[in-house]
């Protein structure tokens, strides 16, 4: 009769390749995870969103520079003020990114097979963490750089400009470094709590900016300053500003009293100095790390 299985004895067979090491494995996510970032072999849909923030990213960075140079608005520092134009979009991009790097493993339940040797748990997060922080800063200091080159190739004496601005340079970097962590770490213990990728991204976009509704609203009715420390988007502007040398002014609210309104209201808030938001800064950047590094320490053995 014809067999209807065959056995067959192998044996076990020791692993003749060769150990590329813990660093490799880390590298390799990182360079993974990087390519998935920036779009490579992604859908259309998140190419085209890549897109349009890059495109709305670079038409502010021509738009600053332009008025920054005609006229009386040449006093303008377009670098500090091209920050506030694309913080909300570079949240965007944190809340395109940190899902789909922290959300997709946990939902297939393919976290495990990552975390065998050589590599750990921290090891992971250090990756995902590294290329998260590292497009957002990118995605924010390549047009402030832009924008010093094209300035500089525009001034009478390009080394004179250089040697006179040059700080400016520095200092974008360190704002866009502080920009990618904090944003990083919003993006990432948001997405630590659920392994769906759309309540991820809508939440890093929503519960920021519903922070800072509230914290405009109650600041106003307590009259107490301290009630703008509820607006998180605040803390790396607030350090950006301090970068370039930026003071920031007391903010007036003008309401109108009565029936016809004809009873004029004003409200003045002076704004907390910089070293308190830098310490709510980094308390806030230690907590949402903390956040996320507990929940994969449970969500390891789920």
């Amino acid at each position: 009769m014809t067999p209807k299985s065959v056995i067959y004895d192998q044996g076990y067979r020791r692993y003749e390749g060769r150990y590329l090491g813990r660093g490799y494995a880390i590298w390799s996510l990182f360079a993974s995870d990087l390519r998935r970032a920036l779009g490579v072999k992604r859908s259309w849909q998140y190419q085209v969103g890549l897109g349009i923030l890059a495109t709305i990213i670079f038409a502010q960075a021509l738009t600053f520079f332009f008025v920054s140079t005609v006229g009386p608005a040449a006093l303008i520092n377009p670098q500090a003020m091209l920050f506030d134009g694309m913080s909300f979009f570079l949240l965007i991009l944190s809340a395109m990114i940190a899902p789909d790097l922290l959300c997709t493993d946990r939902r297939y339940r393919v976290l495990p097979l990552y975390l065998v040797r050589p590599i750990e748990l921290y090891d992971y997060l250090l990756a995902k963490q590294a290329v998260l922080v590292g497009v957002v800063a990118l995605a924010s200091f390549i047009p402030q750089l832009g924008i010093f080159l094209a300035k500089a190739l525009i001034a009478p004496s390009a080394l004179e400009y250089v040697s006179t601005h040059g700080w400016m340079v520095g200092a974008s970097a360190a704002a866009s470094l502080v920009y990618a962590l904090f944003y990083g770490a919003i993006a990432s213990a948001i997405a630590a709590l659920t392994p769906r990728w759309s309540y991820a991204a809508g939440a890093i976009i929503a519960v920021p900016v519903a922070l800072g509704l509230a914290s405009g609203i109650i600041t106003i009715l307590t009259k107490n300053p301290w009630w703008q420390l509820l607006d998180i988007l605040s803390f790396p502007s607030a350090l950006k500003d301090a970068l370039f040398g930026v003071t920031i002014q007391a903010t007036t609210f003008t309401f109108r009293m009565g029936r016809e309104g004809e009873i004029p209201r004003e409200v003045t808030m002076q704004p907390l100095e910089t070293w308190i938001y830098g310490v709510a800064a980094g308390a806030f950047i230690v907590g949402a790390l903390g956040i996320l590094f507990a929940r994969y320490v449970r969500a390891r053995y789920e």
